[in-house]
């Protein structure tokens, strides 16, 4: 009866979260210029054929290409003798894309935590609430940026991990990696959770590498097949965003100001006593402790790289 009643919780927090998601659709707000960005090059292979994406292009094709058929599907007419598509009803549909990431994310988040927390569904519960709920999530959902996919697809990445579906958590970080090259970075926090669910194995490592390493090449043809003179999708931006490699220690203490200010509109003020006493929980003798500590090891890295190295300091990071 409780599992039941778990389960009908979750839907109703899944069609609230859908809910307001979708109703960000509703409000006319013009492209940041990123998003502008990612969405000519979408538009060009939605509507002139352009599927290898030319010119200077830091990223990798999957999200375009995803913002793409959304554009075909929702946006693309013929107009006279040519395609073309409202720029609104264009903002609408590359937007649609990132609302469905946005659910996957929440989705994924409840199936995980119920896998890594098996003797408490409350935490599976908590965990979707706070996702479903939190402003910084729902703020990035209805946007053309590339972090939604990327977020979402190693969400699914995470949850094979737990377990033990090596081969699926290879396949996920590597359309990741097809989403944006910035996914490498959370390969670490993928073999904590198969570390702390005890599913990492010597046959693990091979089931996980092996879709990595036939993307990769993949993604090296694709890349080299076409016509840029910026270095390519792998040159990350240098062209707009040099990284020249640590910051002086002098900029530590305001970086870390400026990423706490971000960081707070994750799931919001009043919610960080609650993950101050979930890291003094973390650091006694219970039942969850591997899967704690995994994860707040990796959180402090992560911001630690991103304090230390002089990274953009952008709030979508934060993702």
């Amino acid at each position: 009866m409780a599992a039941k009643r778990t389960f009908w919780i979750a839907i109703l927090i899944l069609l609230i979260a859908a809910g307001m998601r979708t109703r960000a659709l509703d409000h006319a707000e013009r492209f940041h210029a990123d998003e502008a960005l990612f969405t000519t090059f979408a538009r060009r292979a939605a509507v002139n054929g352009d599927w290898l994406l030319l010119g200077d292009l830091d990223k990798p094709p999957l999200a375009i290409y995803a913002n793409a058929i959304a554009l075909t599907l929702f946006a693309v007419q013929p107009r006279a003798t040519v395609l073309d598509f409202d720029p609104l009803v264009g903002e609408f549909a590359v937007r649609v894309v990132g609302v469905f990431a946005a659910l996957i994310v929440i989705a994924a988040g409840y199936a995980l935590a119920q896998r890594l927390y098996p003797r408490d569904h409350t935490v599976a519960l908590w965990s979707m609430l706070l996702l479903a709920l939190s402003p910084f999530a729902l703020a990035f959902s209805a946007t053309a940026f590339t972090d939604g996919l990327l977020t979402a697809l190693v969400a699914l990445a995470l949850l094979a991990s737990a377990r033990g579906s090596w081969w699926w958590a290879g396949v996920w970080i590597a359309l990741a990696f097809w989403t944006k090259t910035q996914a490498v970075y959370t390969v670490p926090l993928i073999i904590l959770i198969g570390w702390s669910a005890r599913t990492l194995t010597p046959r693990a490592w091979i089931a996980l590498l092996t879709p990595l390493v036939i993307s990769g090449l993949a993604l090296l043809l694709w890349d080299a097949a076409r016509e840029w003179s910026n270095g390519g999708i792998f040159a990350l931006g240098t062209a707009n965003n040099p990284i020249s490699g640590l910051v002086p220690l002098d900029d530590a203490p305001d970086r870390v100001i400026a990423w706490f200010n971000l960081a707070r509109w994750l799931i919001g003020a009043p919610t960080i006593l609650l993950i101050g006493a979930g890291m003094i929980t973390a650091l006694r003798n219970t039942p969850f402790a591997r899967v704690d500590r995994a994860l707040i090891v990796y959180s402090a890295g992560y911001l630690a790289l991103h304090i230390l190295v002089d990274f953009n300091i952008y709030d979508r990071y934060l993702l």
